[in-house]
């Protein structure tokens, strides 16, 4: 359950941390250029379309359009 939760909170350093080989999984994190530091960043393979960014400020829009037809 912890890795979910860091996948869903896009924590990358939890989900290092959690993985099989942390120190295999950092060296491939951090050799694929385009690869933002930090966390709540999307990973490359998705990048601006990742569910993890999108849900969340889709939430957003749907709350302050319902308060404002209200």
């Amino acid at each position: 359950m912890e890795m979910t939760e860091a996948r869903r909170t896009l924590n990358w350093e939890k989900q290092l941390s959690l993985s099989i080989d942390p120190e295999k999984a950092k060296e491939i994190h951090f050799s694929h250029s385009g690869q933002n530091a930090g966390n709540n960043v999307p990973c490359t393979m998705c990048g601006g379309a990742c569910v993890y960014i999108m849900l969340p400020q889709q939430r957003k829009y749907t709350t302050s359009t319902r308060e404002e037809t209200n």
